[in-house]
């Protein structure tokens, strides 16, 4: 056999792993990455309608602040106190959930890997900030109804920070194990990594197929909160 025969036949081999490759890892690719977007435009409808309750108090949390300062401390009633919580309960609740439902698994490598503990720290800073209001709250208003929304939210919310601790877990220990692959080989651990991307897809796509339907809960809970708030606010007035 000539040395033009056995390059020959090494380019043929060359190519049918490369075929190989693109034919079993793309379609994958483009498969799950359509999946997600679609279901993530789901979701950014959803986020929606949690920014615009989250705006919505926030313009009137910064009115009723307006008009509290121009009062002296001393001469806070309990009812203004009790107001001022009320809409800082909520703004606190809607930062805690917005940071929940507007995280995104796009863009992340092990590079910036540290970006998404950030963002899991954070979500523990506005769960913390919402409990410390609500005690505050507790001291100066008592109401059977509004603690068990309140609860009802509080627990769904815990549940959507839970499901997605978990996606982001699985999800950097897949990062990492693509990162630190030992395979010498070029071709073989292409593969390999096509391998694991597949894996990364499927734990995203599985995380916003679990969320959509918890998401919608949310919003159904939360709506129910906010119009009851509403209403009591609208007592003191």
């Amino acid at each position: 056999m000539t040395d033009y025969s056995i390059y020959i036949i090494i380019l043929q081999v060359i190519i049918l792993i490369v075929v190989y490759v693109f034919r079993n890892s793309i379609p994958t690719f483009l498969k799950e990455k359509a999946k997600n977007i679609a279901t993530k435009q789901d979701i950014g409808k959803i986020t929606t309608e949690i920014e615009s309750v989250k705006s919505e108090f926030n313009k009137d949390l910064a009115i009723l602040k307006s008009n509290l300062s121009l009062k002296s401390q001393s001469n806070f009633s309990i009812q203004e106190k009790k107001r001022i919580l009320i809409y800082e309960l909520v703004e606190t609740f809607n930062t805690w959930l917005y940071s929940i439902v507007n995280f995104s698994f796009s863009g992340y490598n092990i590079q910036n890997i540290g970006e998404i503990k950030n963002h899991r720290k954070n979500l523990e800073k506005y769960k913390l900030d919402f409990n410390v209001i609500e005690n505050k709250l507790n001291i100066f208003y008592s109401n059977k109804e509004f603690d068990e929304l309140k609860r009802d939210l509080t627990i769904a919310t815990l549940e959507i920070q839970h499901i997605l601790d978990q996606a982001i877990s699985k999800y950097e220990l897949k990062l990492y194990e693509k990162h630190h692959l030992e395979i010498e080989d070029y071709y073989k651990r292409t593969v390999a990594q096509n391998e694991i991307q597949t894996e990364i897809f499927d734990i995203t796509g599985k995380y916003y197929d679990e969320m959509k339907d918890k998401y919608k809960e949310i919003v159904r809970l939360n709506s129910i909160f906010t119009e009851f708030l509403k209403t009591e606010l609208e007592k003191d007035i």
